[in-house]
């Protein structure tokens, strides 16, 4: 399934959910006071292009979790997910499901929602295969009914392993098969990483990955443990510095401005010649899982044209302008809901807000 602007209006619907929440998930915390920078996530301007698609009110491709209230006769499992279960729902529909059962998982604490979850995927394992049962774990994270990658990771492990001890012990003895599957999940990373055509959707696509990385990354961890292997670590290295580097990208990108100017301008300016810094920048495309190649792409064009017009001496400062105005900034308020997401506990996030109010005072 390929990322679109319905997704985008989910994340934006989910980080404005986010915003309005935070003062009960942090109490305390003065959000009429904010920083610019915090202030600017509440004006939503979702453009003409997204209005249009909010207008027009498709179908959404996702699941659907239905809280006890909702349920109806023909879905006593409290899951739509066609074409097993009922009909795909509405923008409008799925947004206000959405909105009451994220609101029940992060003020009421997850247990009761845990417990929705889990009787949903058990009614379905019924009438579905194993690939089938994954393929719906992973899209209840993607249309973002779920909060908290590891702990969500750690029930994704339980559902590919099939679903009890003894299966997930003999899921975790197969080094070759989880060789196999971390390498899916490396040749997935550089797809996202050269496909994506602006930041949003690369953001986007990095969190939908997140808990597919860190199932797999506890199991080689598990597994080497149990039996020690260098080729299990080396993949557990390689895992491990995705899931560090999603989760820096993630917690960077509700900000339009941060995540250009650390990865991109700075090294421009630190860096005494330009094309040493562009050359440092397409190091981190090709190694980390932070920049995407349309950004290092970009620099290299926007470097070429500058040459062209004889500007071989143009400053790194300059080229950083240049290419910002050609690309798309992340959307801010989707990416507040992603960060604030990823971690049950959303700390660190709130931890930076909240260093910028006191820098302030």
């Amino acid at each position: 399934m390929t990322w679109g602007l319905v997704d985008r209006l989910i994340d934006r619907e989910v980080g404005e959910l986010c915003l309005y929440l935070l003062p009960h998930l942090k109490p305390g915390l003065k959000v009429e006071r904010s920083s610019e920078r915090f202030r600017r996530l509440q004006l939503r301007d979702d453009g003409e292009e997204l209005r249009r698609v909010e207008a027009d009110n498709p179908l959404v491709p996702y699941p659907v979790l239905l809280l006890d209230s909702d349920r109806q006769l023909d879905s006593l499992s409290g899951l739509i997910y066609p074409p097993h279960r009922g009909a795909y729902l509405r923008l409008s529909d799925y947004l206000k499901h959405l909105r009451r059962f994220l609101i029940l998982q992060m003020t009421a604490g997850d247990e009761a929602t845990t417990r929705l979850i889990q009787r949903a995927i058990a009614d379905y394992s019924g009438v579905a295969s194993q690939d089938e049962l994954v393929e719906l774990v992973d899209q209840l994270w993607r249309g973002r009914w779920i909060v908290g990658g590891h702990e969500w990771a750690f029930f994704r492990l339980w559902v590919l392993a099939g679903g009890d001890e003894e299966a997930l012990a003999a899921y975790q003895a197969d080094q070759d098969g989880l060789q196999a599957a971390a390498m899916e999940i490396i040749q997935e990373e550089r797809k996202l990483k050269n496909d994506a055509a602006c930041m949003e959707e690369w953001l986007h696509g990095i969190y939908s990955l997140l808990p597919k990385v860190l199932s797999i990354l506890t199991a080689l961890r598990r597994s080497n443990e149990a039996r020690p292997s260098d080729e299990v670590e080396k993949f557990d290295r390689v895992l491990d510095e995705f899931q560090a580097d999603i989760g820096t990208t993630l917690h960077f990108g509700f900000d339009e401005d941060e995540l250009f100017d650390i990865y991109i301008r700075s090294p421009l300016i630190d860096h005494e010649d330009v094309d040493a810094g562009i050359k440092h920048i397409r190091g981190i495309y090709r190694g980390r899982t932070i920049v995407p190649r349309v950004w290092s792409d970009a620099l290299v064009e926007t470097r070429g044209e500058q040459r062209s017009r004889a500007q071989p001496a143009a400053s790194g400062g300059q080229l950083a302008d240049e290419v910002r105005a050609k690309l798309q900034m992340p959307d801010g308020l989707a990416g507040f809901g992603r960060a604030l997401c990823v971690y049950r506990d959303p700390w660190m996030l709130v931890a930076g807000i909240e260093h910028e109010l006191a820098e302030e005072d």
